[in-house]
């Protein structure tokens, strides 16, 4: 998608993606337009963080790339931390 549409195209295109998949979410009154809006948020999500690395390495000056490629993938990773622990502490599977 990337090389089709350059990476700025390819974001936008996904945006549009996400708005779509999040509306369905939100208007859905039968189970499967959940799980189809679920099903295409994750896709859209999965090619927006493939292309991220690429549009981060093509606008950082060269003497800092790798450093802002590692960010990112730190950041990602703490955010999937952040969620897992978020989910842990709003469950209610306590025994009382």
């Amino acid at each position: 998608m990337a090389n089709r549409f350059g990476e700025a195209q390819a974001f936008v295109r996904c945006s549009l993606g996400i708005i779509i998949a999040v509306a369905l979410q939100l208007i859905s009154l039968e189970w499967t337009y959940l799980i189809i809006g679920r099903l295409m948020l994750g896709i859209v999500i999965g090619v927006l963080i493939s292309i991220l690395p690429l549009y981060l390495n093509s606008i950082s000056p060269l003497s800092i790339s790798g450093k802002i490629g590692s960010l990112n993938q730190v950041m990602t990773c703490m955010g999937v931390i952040f969620a897992y622990l978020l989910g842990f502490l709003i469950t209610d599977d306590r025994d009382d």
